[in-house]
């Protein structure tokens, strides 16, 4: 694949004596320039088909569409026919009856002035397509159709900064910063730069947190959504005014620079962005590989910004094109963002996630602008498994919903979208919460905890993240509900045959499952590259085949109502009707073969040790423990090291590092100072956690 360019070319160094709003315009017009000309026969189409009142009968001016707005058509098509006067190679340039069509065309939209029921498109939206057109058309206007030009700047001055925080606030500065170099107005140009680098900060408001993920609509993780155009939105601003006297200061463009290493590039891998890292707007086509790509555009504007860190973003970009794999030089070891509930494992040559929710963390929102309509469940515990990348591509239509993979639930027959009322958004539970420790050599260990309320379905459950594989644990399943509950392994695109181990031995290959139990003499199962083994005794449930949804049943505006069929592997647990006291224990082993798997199975890497109010599960080879403590209580001896007790609940790993015990412990209620650990005939260790922004965060005392 080509590699990327950046958005936004290298801007020259303003002229001696230029000024402020001249030097912005500059840089906005050749920003604008640089796009892809529409051919002569695009414009010349759009020519042909506007109404003399410089409308086109095709666009539904009335539409007032939340999300996919109809009417901003007009205003694209306006842009191509200014490109087409001045862009470079057009057979139209220079036309005078497309600067005609271009004043008719702003002076019927200022005269219709379309609304959209959504604040965001009427303030934001509508604004960031005029921009580019008014850049193109500014002489020509305010020469021939002065009025126009007036109402088309009044336009743009609806964006407003108040009340505004995050990406809203950086758009909508934004738009008012070009409004002041279209105008000249160097003060106001001045004032939303300076909102602009107030915004640019680590806060425990909205915006990027202190441990980098990032929230927007309250305290939830959008880092896909509005996340993802904070980056490239403030590092646009910061290259219009790079070399002038409002250049960005430097401690702002590290904060951006942090955002996009920390977070943004730890949850691309390769080619795909993770899906449960978005936040809304998943539900579109392509949204991992697009999503991805924007990621890596910003980087390269950052390249720009921070010329010392351009090879590391050139490598990054590399990697998403696909000219480079997706371990190749790409972030290794654990991150568990304490702020957002939610943990990446990265142990170098696959990729997986834990997205979760709590008392303090929304689940992911599906009530806005009719989108995300399926999404109830992705902040339940969903584990994504990346190792080629497009396990999960464009599977969303497809996806049974009910059955996210991580996610623990009844087989609820409710009819979409159900689970949207308030009390569902937060889960009741403060017990929500993760450790990592990447090791002496950066392998990767992670351990992170759920307790979930869910409607009438209560689960205890745990991940343990090793570099070869990751052990599921649930205990404390319970339901009053009359359906079965389940929990789900993996739902991802069916590639290749499903292979089956049994007790004796012998492999059976199946070509296609229904969806009913599978036999109790499975010891493991191989799909894709991937093995998966039951760790306690559990019945399996495995479907593999044809899955039938829309675009338009997740995205009711924006999305195609066309069937959309996908070939879809799912395997799960199944608790039957009314658990009590439900349980599961299996390991996810990616990058396995028959062989592989055969061996695990015959003596597991990773053995669980007790899964109940504690959990523990140890590497007995590396000498690793992990454990889950809901309760005050005792790590028994495991893999050669020693037992120890903590006197809170919390989460730790236990690890032996040049002939000395290493803990890593975490509290997930977020309220604890310390945590004593006690060794048996040894001094206990006193594990100070930190508070405020940063409680929940990873603190590491050796012995």
């Amino acid at each position: 694949m080509a590699p990327l360019v950046a958005a936004f070319a290298a801007a020259p160094f303003p002229a001696h004596g230029q000024a402020l709003p001249e030097i912005v315009r500059s840089r906005l017009a050749s920003e604008v320039l640089k796009a892809p000309a529409p051919s002569g026969q695009d414009a010349a189409g759009y020519l042909a088909s506007q109404a003399p009142d410089g409308s086109w009968a095709d666009i539904p001016y009335g539409n007032r569409n939340r999300s996919s707005w109809r009417p901003l058509e007009h205003l694209r098509r306006l842009l191509a026919l200014a490109l087409a006067c001045q862009g470079p190679g057009s057979n139209l340039e220079g036309e005078p009856a497309l600067r005609a069509a271009v004043r008719r065309g702003i002076a019927y939209w200022v005269e219709r002035d379309p609304q959209s029921d959504n604040w965001w498109q009427n303030t934001i939206g509508m604004q960031q397509a005029l921009v580019p057109v008014l850049l193109l058309s500014r002489e020509d206007l305010m020469a021939q159709a002065p009025a126009v030009w007036k109402g088309a700047c009044a336009q743009l001055a609806r964006s407003h900064v108040d009340k505004m925080t995050g990406t809203n606030l950086v758009w909508e500065a934004g738009n008012l910063l070009s409004l002041g170099a279209l105008t000249d107005d160097e003060p106001l140009i001045a004032r939303m730069l300076d909102l602009i680098t107030h915004e640019i900060a680590v806060t425990e408001a909205e915006g990027v947190q202190p441990d980098f993920s990032f929230h927007q609509h309250g305290a939830q993780l959008n880092a896909g959504n509005y996340g993802l155009s904070f980056v490239p939105t403030a590092a646009r601003n910061a290259l219009l005014v790079r070399g002038t006297r409002l250049e960005f200061p430097q401690d702002k463009i590290a904060v951006l620079s942090s955002f996009e290493s920390e977070f943004q590039e730890w949850v691309v891998w390769g080619r795909y962005l993770d899906l449960s890292s978005c936040g809304r707007q998943l539900d579109m086509p392509n949204a991992q590989m697009g999503k991805a790509k924007a990621i890596a555009q910003a980087a390269l504007l950052l390249a720009q910004l921070e010329p010392s860190q351009a090879p590391h973003w050139q490598g990054f970009a590399a990697r998403v094109t696909g000219d480079q794999p997706p371990e190749a030089g790409a972030p290794a070891g654990d991150r568990y963002y304490w702020r957002s509930d939610f943990l990446v494992h990265r142990p170098g040559r696959w990729y997986a996630s834990v997205k979760m929710f709590s008392t303090r963390v929304l689940r992911t929102e599906t009530k806005v602008n009719d989108e995300n309509l399926r999404g109830y469940h992705l902040s339940d515990g969903m584990m994504q498994l990346l190792v080629r990348g497009d396990e999960y591509e464009n599977i969303q239509p497809a996806w049974d919903w009910r059955k996210l993979p991580g996610v623990t639930f009844k087989a609820t027959t409710a009819g979409y979208p159900y689970g949207n009322s308030p009390e569902t958004e937060h889960n009741p539970s403060s017990f929500v919460g993760g450790a990592v420790d990447s090791g002496a050599h950066g392998e990767g260990y992670a351990v992170a905890a759920m307790d979930i309320v869910k409607e009438d379905v209560s689960a205890h459950k745990g991940w343990f993240c090793f570099p070869g594989g990751i052990v599921c644990l649930g205990t404390a399943i319970r339901s009053g509900a009359p359906e079965t509950v389940t929990t789900d392994i993996n739902q991802c695109l069916l590639h290749g045959p499903i292979d089956i181990q049994r007790r004796d031995g012998a492999w059976v290959s199946l070509p296609a499952a229904d969806g009913t139990p599978l036999d109790a003499d499975i010891r493991g199962l191989l799909h894709d590259g991937v093995g998966y083994v039951l760790l306690a005794p559990g019945a399996w449930a495995l479907s593999a085949g044809p899955q039938t949804g829309s675009w338009s049943l997740l995205h009711k505006e924006g999305g195609s109502p066309a069937p959309v069929t996908r070939q879809v592997f799912n395997l799960w647990v199944d608790h039957g009707i009314r658990p009590q006291e439900g349980s599961y224990a299996y390991a996810v082993l990616p990058r396995q073969d028959r062989e592989g798997l055969a061996a695990f199975v015959r003596r597991p890497a990773y053995r669980v040790v007790a899964n109940g109010d504690i959990q523990v599960v140890a590497d007995d080879d590396a000498g690793v423990v992990e454990a889950v403590f809901r309760v005050p209580g005792q790590s028994p001896e495991a893999a050669g090291l020693p037992a120890f007790s903590v006197d809170h609940p919390c989460v730790a790993i236990e690890r032996r590092q040049e002939g000395r015990l290493v803990f890593s412990v975490a509290d997930p209620t977020q309220t604890l100072e310390s945590v004593t650990l006690t060794l048996a005939s040894r001094s206990p260790l006193l594990v100070t956690l930190r508070t405020g922004g940063y409680a929940g965060s990873t603190a590491t005392v050796s012995e």
